[in-house]
């Protein structure tokens, strides 16, 4: 919802919308008196963070250029996801009663809005894709004097603005000005292909990132515990992970990652563990051997997580960016529901999860190999330009026009200031 509703609105006022949405409703669920209306209002907190985590990457990724490090600094940011999993432990031990800690935990939300709303800013990217250049081209303005770089930046008239905007539609003899909404994603190729795969791709991350951290906090003896050493692992994992990610591609390093995940799920699976070490609290060697890999597979697969928001980002085109990453993060919802089902199959064999996260990491895993590589690429604004991510297409369009797919950036130069 939260993703379509940007392409429409904006990135900042959906942005806020968001917050308060999680605000109001976490604080309900807080007061709560009967499980039917708390059920109801825990499902818009997770509309509103849904929408939120889409929202806090999206203007970083339309206003960071590719000289950049845009990578590095997108997958980065998800390294705090893995911090507040890890303070969570804490403070979780500090206030155990479960209405004291909702409390608790909104409470950077209302922080967050009476003290940095100021700070947060529209991307001009969108801006310049509705036709308001002038708003747009103030925006790169703030930007380029705060790096120290106003006198390099372009002047508006070499920004290409609005509808009219140079793409590589104009060169097919498609409609420039046509409505496109998430739905637009699905009439050609191969953006079907690629938003069908990307769907998949974060339903399988979110499934088995969520299955094994699942998992790992009820092998630990103890939850505080357990949910501070999968957070910390990550706010480790997903740096490292980053400088893979701009060095051998998105493309490798996701599927890479994810098919590692998958193998550590099968070894999970089979490592042999004598049955009353299977209890709650026992400790014993194959357990602890067996945590161990489960936790790395955790780290593999929370890393790839956190890349495909950069993926999707660069793959998706600005006009429908916020619908189809919006698309993406539905299907990682229903993923992160579907994994403690399949942990109940446990109680039929204690390897089983295991197997069934194994068997989605790999096959799906090697399914990104589908998707375009992007390190390097200029962020599509149109939704005809994002298929020049493809070679064959890119290369067909430049024997035919003689123009290369970084002339398709509305922002040109300025995508670097």
């Amino acid at each position: 919802m939260f993703g379509t509703l940007a392409d429409y609105i904006g990135r900042r006022p959906s942005f806020f919308l968001t917050h308060i949405c999680i605000l109001l409703a976490s604080l309900g669920s807080a007061c709560a008196q009967d499980y039917d209306s708390y059920v109801v209002l825990r499902f818009f907190v997770g509309l509103g963070v849904a929408g939120l985590g889409l929202m806090a990457f999206m203007v970083p990724a339309e206003v960071i250029g590719v000289k950049g490090g845009r990578g590095f600094y997108l997958t980065c940011q998800s390294a705090w996801f893995g911090a507040g999993n890890a303070l969570l432990g804490p403070v979780a031990f500090l206030f155990p009663a479960w209405r004291t800690l909702t409390v608790v935990i909104t409470l950077p939300h209302l922080m967050y809005l009476t003290c940095c709303a100021c700070m947060a800013v529209e991307s001009p990217r969108w801006l310049l894709t509705q036709g308001r250049g002038e708003d747009g081209y103030r925006g790169l303005q703030a930007m380029a004097a705060s790096n120290g770089r106003l006198d390099k930046l372009p002047a508006l008239d070499h920004i290409k603005v609005g509808k009219d905007a140079l793409s590589a539609v104009d060169h097919f003899g498609d409609d420039p000005h046509a409505t496109v909404s998430a739905w637009s994603l699905f009439q050609t190729e191969p953006t079907r292909t690629w938003t069908l795969v990307m769907m998949l791709v974060w339903f399988v991350n979110s499934f088995v990132f969520y299955g094994i951290g699942l998992n790992v906090a009820s092998l630990s003896a103890d939850p505080y515990v357990g949910c501070f050493v999968t957070g910390a692992v990550q706010v480790v994992a997903v740096p490292l992970f980053a400088l893979v990610l701009d060095r051998v591609g998105r493309r490798a390093s996701i599927s890479g990652a994810m098919v590692a995940a998958g193998i550590c799920c099968g070894l999970c699976a089979v490592i042999a563990v004598p049955p009353e070490c299977e209890l709650p609290g026992a400790d014993c060697g194959p357990k602890q051997f067996r945590l161990v890999i489960a936790m790395f597979g955790d780290a593999l697969m929370s890393s790839s997580f956190a890349a495909i928001f950069t993926y999707a980002g660069e793959i998706f085109p600005t006009e429908v960016r916020s619908s189809g990453m919006g698309l993406s993060s539905s299907s990682a919802r229903v993923g992160g529901v579907t994994a403690p089902i399949v942990l109940m199959t446990a109680s039929v064999w204690v390897g089983l999860p295991f197997i069934v996260f194994a068997v989605f990491g790999v096959v799906v895993g090697l399914m990104v190999l589908i998707l375009p590589e992007t390190l390097g690429a200029q962020l599509p604004d149109r939704l005809a330009d994002a298929a020049m991510l493809s070679s064959k297409e890119s290369k067909r369009l430049q024997r035919a026009t003689g123009i290369e797919m970084s002339e398709f950036s509305m922002l040109g130069e300025a995508d670097n200031y």
